[in-house]
Formats: structure tokens, sequence, C-alpha cells
């Protein structure tokens, strides 16, 4: 058995002393003084003590830094600042549709919200600021901006699905339409694209050549596109494969631009001069074109129903022309120069200088009456204003009498001066409320069966366009990013965007 007891080998009988050999005399050479040491050592150790210390001076004032250690700043900053306040919510973009309305907003966000009491219905956040937000059988197209580049996302207007989505080319800005399952854009740099609205696949795109303005200047009107450039360039394009029918340069300034009409197969181009050039819609062929005489009158032709009215000074009459060639279907002579004509519910209406407005049917100029107003108008470089079949004369004359006529029979309603002043606003009719902005800051309504005066809205804020009326409710947008909702029978707000606001 191992024997586990500890063992010492040291024998102490056995002790040798061993003699340390002697040290020299000087033992005080061991303990040299550092500035006894030679010169190049002592200059080393000195330069690699001055690193030394520059690195931990330069350590230390990183630190500091990185610290924002109170030596470098003031007392008073030593607190925390407070947070800035989150930036307020703004409108970008508002589109209405089958009751709701549809705000893309400064956050990158767009949402659905009750038109009648402005209950949110869902918000989707789409990463960058949408400019547009059209709109168009069931679904919401968004026109985002980021960067130098745009993009096209089509979203479900029910829940704000996302659709498709469509980015190719398109550098800048876009003017954006929905019409007919198309998604046209109208790039200020000369070129427009054609989307299909199911599934964003590109049908065409046309290159006018010329830069166009950013905001639109692109009508679509029973399937042929119309674009007019700054150089005042009109193209007509096939709106299902973008083939060029015709173009043709303008007289008439951009803001003046009457843009063609199509109907039946059949292009209408009218100028203000009151000239009339009727052409294929198939291939731009001309058909027929009426020149008037000098001194036509102050308003264009009109274009209803395969019907074309021109006003013929050679004779002092009002004609009907046949839209398919041009031939002369009736003519009713006038007594003095008129407004352009206004078609209703298949009657010609028209006011005439002499202080008179007559009512002609459509299918054969049959005068079916005749009435005479009080004082003769002012103005007649537009047509009456129609609604709920009532016939509004001179509304929009500064300083004037405006007269409501009944449309079925001519009988004056109603005779009543709105203002002294030109408008900030042109009046507007809808749902037999007259409305009108006197100012920036505030809109005034009247009832259009008898004038009383209905409402007054003052605004926080200055007003940024003219009011949007649909189905009864009004959309007024203010230049501070928010927007109003008031119901225009008695001009109550319902809600206000954003709704925290």
């Amino acid at each position: 058995m191992n024997d586990t007891r500890p063992y010492d080998s040291w024998d102490d009988d056995k002790v040798e002393i061993i003699d340390l050999p002697e040290r020299e005399e000087n033992t005080a050479s061991y303990h040299k003084p550092i500035l006894q040491l030679p010169k190049k050592a002592r200059a080393f150790s000195l330069l690699w003590a001055i690193r030394v210390g520059l690195v931990l001076m330069v350590s230390l004032l990183i630190l500091i830094i990185l610290l924002q250690a109170p030596l470098l700043s003031p007392s008073r900053n030593n607190a925390r600042q407070p947070a800035p306040p989150p930036a307020r919510l703004a409108i970008i973009g508002m589109s209405v549709h089958n009751g709701f309305v549809y705000v893309s907003a400064s956050d990158g966000s767009i949402a659905a919200y009750r038109a009648s009491d402005g209950k949110l219905s869902w918000r989707v956040p789409l990463g960058t600021t949408a400019y547009y937000a059209i709109a168009s059988d069931q679904t919401i197209y968004c026109f985002l901006v980021k960067g130098d580049y745009g993009r096209v996302e089509a979203l479900r207007a029910s829940d704000g699905a996302l659709l498709w989505t469509h980015q190719d080319s398109f550098t800048g800005q876009a003017w954006m339409l929905a019409k007919d399952g198309i998604v046209y854009l109208n790039s200020e740099r000369g070129v427009v694209y054609a989307l299909r609205g199911s599934d964003g696949q590109p049908l065409w795109h046309f290159i006018a050549g010329m830069p166009m303005p950013f905001d639109g200047f692109l009508t679509v009107n029973n399937g042929i596109v119309s674009i007019q450039t700054s150089t005042n360039l009109l193209y007509l394009l096939r709106a299902s494969d973008g083939m060029l029918i015709y173009h043709y340069s303008s007289l008439l300034s951009i803001q003046d631009t009457i843009f063609p009409t199509a109907e039946s197969g059949i292009i209408y181009i009218v100028s203000d001069s009151g000239a009339v050039q009727a052409r294929s819609a198939n291939n731009g062929s001309l058909l027929w074109q009426y020149n008037p005489t000098k001194g036509a009158g102050a308003w264009s032709p009109a274009i209803l129903d395969g019907t074309v009215y021109v006003n013929n000074a050679a004779n002092g009459s009002l004609q009907a022309l046949r839209g398919q060639d041009g031939s002369l279907l009736w003519q009713f002579k006038l007594r003095a120069t008129t407004s352009p004509p206004l078609v209703y519910h298949n009657v010609v209406y028209l006011t005439s200088a002499d202080g008179s407005m007559i009512a002609l049917h459509t299918t054969n100029g049959m005068l079916l009456w005749r009435t005479q107003l009080p004082a003769p108008l002012l103005n007649l470089a537009s047509p009456p204003i129609v609604d709920n079949n009532i016939i509004y004369a001179n509304l929009n004359q500064p300083d004037g009498i405006a007269y409501a006529i009944q449309a079925s029979d001519g009988r004056l309603l109603w005779q009543h001066s709105f203002y002294a002043d030109t408008p900030e606003y042109a009046p507007s009719v809808n749902d037999g409320i007259i409305y009108l902005g006197k100012d920036d800051h505030s809109i005034d309504a009247w009832s259009g069966s008898d004038a009383r005066f209905r409402w007054h809205y003052s605004a926080p804020a200055q007003i940024q366009w003219y009011p949007q009326v649909f189905d009864g409710l009004m959309y007024v947008r203010l230049t501070n990013g928010t927007m109003d909702v008031l119901r225009i029978s008695d001009g109550t707000r319902l809600w206000h965007f954003p709704l925290n606001g």
C-alpha cells in the first residue's frame, strides 16, 4: 500500500554553504540616476513620454466630445432640450368617389374617409409623397415621386390593398388622369404615358418633342386624346393605341385653348373666331369646315349630340349644322348679339344684348319663349347657367343684377344684386344653392329658387382654390394644408382634415 504522508527530502545535516562572489567596490553604479544616463537615452525617454502624453490628451478630448461633457457646453444647455413638435399633417392630393374622400397626406400616406362624417375607413403608408390620388372604377391611382423618379401604384378603393405598381422611365413630376380604364401621365418633360388601369401594363407612350405644362392640358373625349404643348402644338391621338390622328398649330394660348370634341367618329376642332373643322377620328382627314365672316361674335361654336351651333354674323342668325356633313339643319334670326348657346334638355337658351332671353327647340329651331329682362345684360362672353330647371343670367357680372328664369316657360323668378366688387371666385350653382367667394377667406350662399341668403362661411386660413362640390357636400381646401367639409344646404361644417386639427 502506498504511503501518502508528506515527505521532505531536505537533509539538515548536509547543508553546504557556498561563498557568493564579491560585488565591485562602487555599488552605487548599479543605481545611476536618469540624469546621468547617456544623452541619447535621455532624449529617447523624453520623446516617448511626450508621445504618450499627446495620445492621452487626444483620447481624453475625443471622450469629452462623445460624451458631450459639460466642459465644452454652456451650463444652460446641460438640460435636455424638448423634442420638436411633429409636423402638422397636410393634404397633398384629394379625390371623391362613391361616398368616400381619398386623401394623400404629407406624411407619405393615403387614407379613405367617409364623406358624410369623416370617419376613417383605412390608411396605407406609401413610403413617399403621393402627388395625385385619383379615384376611378373602384381603384385609387397614385403618382408617387422619390428623388428624380416617379411610379404609379393602384390601390383597391374598398380597403387600400395594393393591386399593382409600375415604375418605368418616369422622371420628374407628372400630371395624371384616369378615364375609361386607362391611366394617362402627362410628363413635364414632353412624354405622355398610357397604362392599362387593370394591371398597370404600358399601352403606349407618345413623345411630343416639346415640354408640356405640368398641370395638365391633356384631355380625353370619346376615345380621343388631345395634347397641347407649351408651343401651342395640339396633337390628337387614338386612346386605345396612341396612334397619331392629326396635329396642328393652335392660334390660341394654352390658357385659352378650346380642346376638340369627339362624337360618333368625328373630331370637331373649333376656334374662338367661330371656325369649325370636322375630321375623321380614324385618320384625321377633313370632312367639312365652316368659316365665319368677320364680326361673327365673341363666342365659339357649341357641339352637342351631333349638332354644331354657330353664330352666322353675315345674316345675323344662329345656325344649326349637321355634324356628319356640315349641312344646314335650321337657322334663327337674332335681334342682337347673343351669348354662347346653352343646350339643356333639347332646348337652346341664349341671352341677348337687347336684354332678352330666348329658348329654341333643338330639332327645328322653333321659338319656345322669349323673356324681356328689366335691364340689358352687361356680359355676353359666357353662356347662362342652368341648375334644377332654373336658368341664371348675368350671375358672374360684378356690380350687375342677376336674373333667374324658369326654364320651362321663361317666367322671371327673381332679380338680385349679389355683390358690388369682383369676387375672388366665380359664382356657381349646385343643387339649388348659389355660392361664391367674395374674398379669399369666405364663401356666401343663397337659395337658387328665391335668392334668399342661406349661410356664410369664414375660413380659418386662405382658401387655396375654388371649392369642389360633390353630392351635396362642399370641400374647401386651405393654404395651410387643411380642409373643411361643409353641407351646402345650410353651411354646417361636418368635419375637418386632419381629424385632430
